[in-house]
């Protein structure tokens, strides 16, 4: 899907959300130019390959706004957001909320997303949960 065909999904006034990279869009051109990575068809120009779908509708069919989570895969890319990906695939998961207007158009999406797995995949040195884990044992004593 191009970025046109996603912006299409768009109402004139938007506003796109992203708390983890914080981004916040108000513009649609500037989002639609957003969305130009993620349709990237050819593997060798190192922005990679994304697919993103959809795994599971949380809120019930007609609901504004509609909560969904999904599952990012990013191929052959070179880096993740300025990251070497060294040839790995990047997989992540996130949950959308969007916001629909009368004409069944996108005004508003929040995109929350786990960023801690990817970075622990390419080495970053993140504190997870076993860190926790050792530091809730470590008050125990």
């Amino acid at each position: 899907m191009s970025a046109d065909d996603v912006i299409a999904q768009w109402a004139d006034e938007v506003m796109f959300e992203d708390p983890i990279l914080e981004q916040v869009h108000h513009d649609r051109e500037v989002l639609r130019q957003s969305f130009i990575r993620y349709s990237n068809k050819d593997p060798e120009n190192g922005i990679g390959i994304h697919t993103f779908t959809v795994e599971e509708f949380l809120s019930e069919p007609g609901q504004n706004p509609i909560v969904y989570r999904w599952k990012w895969v990013l191929k052959h890319a070179s880096d993740f957001l300025g990251v070497p990906t060294n040839g790995k695939t990047i997989v992540t998961t996130g949950v959308n909320i969007d916001w629909f207007d009368d004409d069944g158009k996108v005004v508003r999406e929040v995109a929350y997303w786990d960023f801690v797995k990817p970075a622990l995949d390419l080495g970053l040195p993140v504190l997870n949960s076993e860190y926790w884990e050792e530091e809730a044992k470590e008050q125990q004593k």
